[in-house]
């Protein structure tokens, strides 16, 4: 049974392995797809410029360059709706725009008001890469960054540049605490970013999403049959160890 059961568990996690480093690769495939998109646009043979920030490269020669802190300024108004969601960082997953829901429960004016459209970063492990784009007015956690925005189009755009991989690793390399490393607003305001024009905010926008969330049905795919191989070793464990099974 011992011997069986080693074999059959060896191959599992084998199948569960390949499924997670699948995982991995569509996540890097898709940060990358952002990253480049959102820093080079959607036409290769348009004409570049040096942006003059070596994390963000060249540009098209018709985007401009402005600070964080001139596209969004960032808001740190404690809220007073007690009917307001409340937005945790668990609430969000890592590398994605999803919110899931938890257990844990929280006062909605024990937070920060972010106005619809707003864009939410935590800044607690920045490397996590926790984004979301607000379709209403919530209440979220102080570890989170809150540019609020007046229309639904650049927000999106800003949104999709916080997953960038320049972005990211630029704060990573800025935290400050050990076992909890946290960004700073001030950093983050002053980070440089591109400005293409509203129209190719759109185009890229919609292109994106559309992308992103193909590949994010792939990955649910994926976790959905590591779950099932899961449970599928756990089920084979009982069966032959408590002998409703035989190894024949």
């Amino acid at each position: 049974i011992a011997n069986f059961l080693e074999n059959k568990s060896r191959k599992t996690e084998d199948l569960i392995m390949n499924q997670q480093q699948q995982i991995e690769k569509l996540k890097e495939y898709k940060q990358s797809l952002i990253s480049d998109v959102v820093t080079k646009g959607l036409d290769p043979n348009v004409k570049f410029k040096d942006s003059g920030n070596d994390w963000i490269g060249k540009i098209p020669q018709n985007w401009d360059v402005i600070r964080i802190k001139d596209y969004s300024i960032n808001t740190t108004s404690r809220n007073e709706d007690e009917s307001l969601n409340y937005i945790a960082l668990e609430n969000i997953v890592s590398q994605s725009f999803q919110h899931i829901e938890t257990e844990n429960l929280y006062d909605p004016r024990e937070g920060i008001f972010a106005p619809k459209h707003s864009v939410l970063f935590g800044k607690l492990r920045p490397y996590l890469a926790k984004s979301f784009y607000c379709k209403e007015d919530v209440s979220c956690s102080s570890e989170f960054a809150v540019f609020p925005f007046n229309n639904e189009v650049t927000s999106k755009y800003f949104l999709l540049f916080t997953q960038t991989f320049g972005f990211i690793e630029t704060i990573n390399m800025s935290t400050y605490g050990t076992k909890m490393p946290r960004a700073n607003i001030n950093f983050i305001n002053n980070l440089s970013a591109p400005l293409p024009t509203f129209d190719e905010q759109l185009k890229i926008v919609n292109f994106l999403m559309d992308k992103i969330s193909k590949i994010d049905d792939l990955v649910r795919i994926k976790e959905k049959k590591i779950e099932e191989l899961n449970n599928y070793k756990k089920s084979l464990i009982y069966e032959y160890v408590t002998g409703k099974k035989e190894v024949s």
